[in-house]
């Protein structure tokens, strides 16, 4: 409920069109949140305000996402600029889609700007249904355009802003619905505020553009996208000089003969069903044969007797790619890693459904979810499918991990062949 000085409560429940200062004037809070709320990971301006072209209250809706709400200390914080808390129940336990959450609802100084702060903690349902809430109204206008003249209505029947706000929540599951829809449809996800300390770090997949990237950075999981491994790897620096390291699926490291252990050891940590998602690497032999009738031949000369499918031929170019590329010297550590035993690492459960699937699409998203890591939007027209994208962020998981010290490698040690590059799969 709102206190007696501020303004917007003396008028009954006024809705009022969209204003281009409200963006603005929430800007303006973004910064001095980010400072004075402690553990703050991020400050996001949300609800009606949020959205342009959305008649709303003249009241800004502000949320900062914490790692921990330590209620004594944020008050404190709060209060001593002037920020008040709210007193209703309501404004300390939310639930939302059945779970309770603890949080706490500031008001601005006496006299000041009419505003909401939402402190949350990072990772609730809560936080991802205000975000979602913004983002969906954001993207289609008739929804926005019909749940603006359901407010207007509303406020132009009721006197009372409880009465309002009760009536509003009862409709908006509906909305909230229709919002779930459209982000099963487009990909959208919700960037997860998490606190890292550690250095930058690459997780890169093929894709159909050349080479999709995340870039891990701090609390940002950024979409890269580039025609050339060096390219990427060359963005990634510029915009994280701290980039430490680089982690790819694909073979690093080629074998002379027969198979690499790395293969046959990954292989075994996958659950049934899932094994041939870890394909014989070629031996440099193969991989320098320009056909796949050539290919084949080498193949068999060196695996005794066993050629190469047309699947792993495809993917040569790649392989011969990152090779060139490691061998060439880079200026950070580029290793390997491979996405499905990334993900069993993380919940062998995850990678039962295939990839492609919507099942597997999910499962895979809720295991990079449980460590914190949540993938950039989805861009349908970059060149890369929504696997290849979790692909990234899982092998980005491991290069975390390698940074870290915490990865190990399969095999342990790695094997070195005539090449010289130590041949392991790091997890």
């Amino acid at each position: 409920m709102p206190f007696p000085d501020e303004a917007f409560t003396k008028r009954g429940v006024e809705v009022s069109a969209y204003r281009g200062t409200w963006g603005d004037e929430a800007a303006t809070y973004l910064g001095l949140l980010q400072e004075r709320v402690p553990g703050a990971l991020s400050v996001d301006h949300i609800g009606s305000t949020s959205v342009p072209g959305l008649p709303a209250k003249d009241c800004l809706d502000l949320m900062v996402q914490v790692d921990a709400l330590d209620e004594d200390a944020v008050t404190t914080a709060m209060a001593s600029h002037g920020f008040r808390m709210r007193p209703e129940p309501w404004n300390h336990d939310e639930v939302t889609e059945g779970v309770s959450y603890r949080k706490l609802v500031f008001a601005g100084p006496p006299g000041g700007r009419a505003v909401n702060v939402h402190v949350r903690v990072a990772g609730g349902r809560n936080v991802r249904y205000a975000l979602l809430f913004r983002d969906f109204l954001r993207a289609d206008d008739a929804a926005r355009d019909a749940w603006g003249e359901f407010k207007t209505r509303l406020a132009a029947s009721v006197t009372d802003l409880m009465e309002y706000g009760q009536i509003k929540a009862t409709a908006q599951p509906l909305l909230m619905r229709a919002a779930e829809s459209w982000a099963t449809r487009t990909g959208w996800t919700v960037a997860l505020a998490t606190r890292s300390d550690g250095p930058s770090v690459l997780g890169v997949d093929g894709c159909r553009a050349g080479w999709v990237g995340v870039l891990v950075a701090g609390t940002t999981a950024e979409a890269l996208v580039a025609p050339a491994i060096k390219d990427l790897v060359e963005t990634a620096r510029t915009r994280q000089p701290d980039l430490a390291v680089v982690a790819v699926d694909i073979p690093i490291g080629l074998p002379d003969r027969g198979r690499r252990r790395a293969d046959l050891q990954a292989r075994r940590r996958l659950p049934a069903g899932r094994k041939s998602s870890v394909f014989p690497t070629p031996t440099r032999a193969t991989a320098l044969e320009s056909t796949y009738a050539g290919a084949t031949d080498a193949s068999r000369a060196t695996t005794d007797g066993k050629g190469i499918s047309r699947q792993t031929f495809m993917i040569v170019p790649k392989i011969l790619e990152v090779d060139g590329y490691v061998r060439s010297g880079p200026p950070v550590p580029v290793v390997e890693a491979h996405p499905e035993v990334s993900f069993a690492e993380i919940d062998p459960a995850c990678v039962l459904p295939g990839k492609t699937t919507v099942d597997g699409a999910a499962s895979r998203l809720q295991a990079l979810r449980s460590v914190g890591l949540e993938p950039p939007a989805y861009d349908r027209g970059r060149g890369y499918a929504t696997d290849d994208l979790l692909d990234a962020c899982v092998v980005a998981f491991t290069a975390a991990r390698y940074a870290a010290g915490t990865a190990y490698s399969l095999p342990d040690p790695p094997e070195v062949f005539s090449d010289g590059i130590p041949a392991a799969i790091w997890v």
